[in-house]
């Protein structure tokens, strides 16, 4: 394959979950004036930020580019994560390791359409340090999954060796899985695609099993329903039980994004997936004209109680996305409504809770210079921007959500700034540290 041809699909997918976030904000963002957009606020900047890494370094981008999704911590403090484009010879993407001294090797190099392009989820660690992950691309190359080249893969790294688990064909069984997968007890593997082909769904995409031997087994097809949610672009997360829980994009109840843009297809939901296979929906978003939130892009955490946190890109009381929290009887709560610069704007990653149960996590958009910002909303509900991006060499658009190590440090990515250059004319990404 041309490596132009590879390079243009790799940013298609990356930028497919970015695409949507983009319209809606062009409809309902709003234009604030310089004074406003550098007014001084007790907010802003509490914490500074420290770039650990800038992507694209080496020659031909051979580092990666573009990190997408949540980093794992060891304790070791190495950080490890996947970059959707970059390498010497495909630029189909690498999986890689940080350390604490700012140091980047390579844990796995996508070199053949075969062994998946554009590793855009973020990865699961099993207990003896094997990684699990997916592309969003590459694999099986004939037939449907000729037009997206491949229509991806679950692969395991074991001692940097690459394991192909299961490759999507593009049919009832999905394609173009985007959210990281989530390991049961058993080791079998759960995620969601964000396209299917043919049955009742429509191609409004699938929760997936891949068991240890390699064997897929759809658990649930979104769409068949009109209250059934559409487009997964999370990952999942599981209970002690064996319940799996996550969100869709789309589907759900009407509703608006923001003021004048209607959820056409639906604001969205929260479900739940039982051990036994069976979906339950525990609440569809019905948009800003109710508060409410909309499009919650992100996967969600559980806490001890059994309530989940997320958020959602749009809706709440300003268009510009919320925190919420749901409880176990399906109660949501708006615990937050973004409000756009200087304050923080539509988020896209998952959240982060500490022992003392503040939430932490990045929105795209925001901020002093509508870059993108790291913000806190503590157990008390009072929210504060910890850092806003500039757009420079700090890093741009932070699409994923946060570590924390034990002195309260917090570490991510964004998928632009850093370097800037032929390869990436918006900036190949960072990795980066916000701490006191």
């Amino acid at each position: 394959m041309n490596s132009n041809v590879v390079v243009a699909v790799l940013w298609t997918m990356a930028a497919r979950k970015c695409v949507a976030r983009a319209k809606m904000r062009g409809v309902f963002g709003l234009t604030l004036g310089v004074a406003v957009l550098f007014a001084l606020s007790s907010q802003m900047l509490a914490q500074t930020e420290t770039v650990l890494y800038r992507f694209c370094s080496l020659q031909y981008c051979a580092d990666g580019t573009t990190p997408a999704a949540t980093l794992v911590l060891d304790g070791q403090g190495n950080l490890y994560g996947a970059a959707a484009g970059g390498n010497s010879q495909f630029y189909a993407g690498v999986v890689f390791q940080v350390n604490s001294s700012g140091a980047e090797s390579l844990v796995y190099d996508f070199t053949a359409i075969n062994q998946g392009v554009a590793p855009n989820g973020a990865l699961a660690r099993d207990a003896s340090g094997n990684f699990y992950g997916t592309t969003a691309g590459g694999g099986y190359d004939k037939g449907k999954c000729k037009k997206y080249y491949g229509c991806g893969v679950v692969y395991k790294l074991s001692g940097g060796v690459e394991q192909v688990l299961y490759t999507f064909k593009g049919a009832a069984d999905g394609l173009e899985p985007n959210g990281g997968p989530v390991l049961d007890a058993s080791g079998n593997i759960y995620g969601t695609t964000y396209r299917s082909v043919g049955g009742k769904g429509l191609g409004s995409g699938i929760v997936f099993k891949v068991s240890p031997d390699g064997s897929e087994t759809v658990v649930h097809q979104f769409g068949t329903s009109k209250s059934d949610g559409k487009k997964p672009t999370s990952g999942l997360v599981i209970d002690k039980k064996g319940n799996l829980y996550g969100t869709t994009s789309e589907g759900g109840g009407k509703g608006q994004y923001g003021p004048g843009l209607n959820c056409s297809d639906g604001c969205g939901i929260v479900y739940e997936i039982t051990a036994a296979g069976q979906e339950k929906i525990l609440y569809a978003f019905k948009g800003s004209q109710s508060g409410d939130g909309a499009a919650p892009f992100a996967s969600l955490i559980l806490d001890k109680q059994g309530n989940l946190y997320g958020t959602t890109y749009a809706g709440g009381t300003y268009g510009f996305g919320t925190i919420f929290k749901l409880t176990p009887g399906g109660q949501e709560t708006v615990l937050y409504s973004f409000s756009g610069i200087p304050d923080a704007g539509n988020p896209v990653g998952s959240l982060l809770m500490d022992s003392k149960g503040n939430l932490f996590g990045t929105t795209s958009y925001g901020g002093r210079f509508d870059s993108g910002t790291v913000f806190e909303l503590t157990a008390s509900g009072k929210e504060s921007v910890l850092y806003s991006f500039t757009g420079g060499a700090d890093g741009a658009y932070p699409f994923d959500g946060l570590v924390m190590d034990g002195a309260g440090n917090l570490f991510g990515t964004t998928e632009l700034g850093g370097n800037f250059g032929n390869s990436c004319p918006l900036g190949c990404g960072v990795v980066f540290k916000v701490g006191k």
